[in-house]
């Protein structure tokens, strides 16, 4: 994840790439303002198919503190989900931090 404590205060995410089950030195970071992050998911898509990736791993932040999703981050997640499927690549979790809580898409069933 981008590491500035001036950008703390907003939404920051990373997408880790992932080729036979190693992640690939490829990172792709963003921003977005104090409640919400719009994902490029078309270029996440593009890019890690650039790369010759089978999986992704989307984290992203939550200052508020509260690291449970909302409907957006749901709905992106479903949306992103999809895509990936119609290129045989797959996201392996979805991780929201939230200062020291985290919510995993994976760990609660969502993917």
């Amino acid at each position: 994840m981008p590491d500035s404590s001036s950008t703390l205060a907003i939404e920051q995410y990373s997408v880790v790439l992932i080729r036979h089950g190693q992640p690939l030195p490829q990172r792709l970071d963003g921003t977005g303002n104090h409640a919400s992050v719009e994902l490029p998911l078309d270029d996440i898509v593009a890019w890690a198919m650039q790369h010759r990736a089978h999986e992704i791993l989307l984290c992203h932040t939550h200052p508020s503190g509260d690291p449970q999703p909302s409907h957006s981050d749901l709905m992106v997640t479903r949306r992103l989900c999809a895509k990936l499927r119609r290129r045989n690549m797959r996201m392996t979790d979805h991780m929201i931090i939230a200062h020291r809580r985290s919510f995993s898409f994976l760990a609660h069933g969502l993917l």
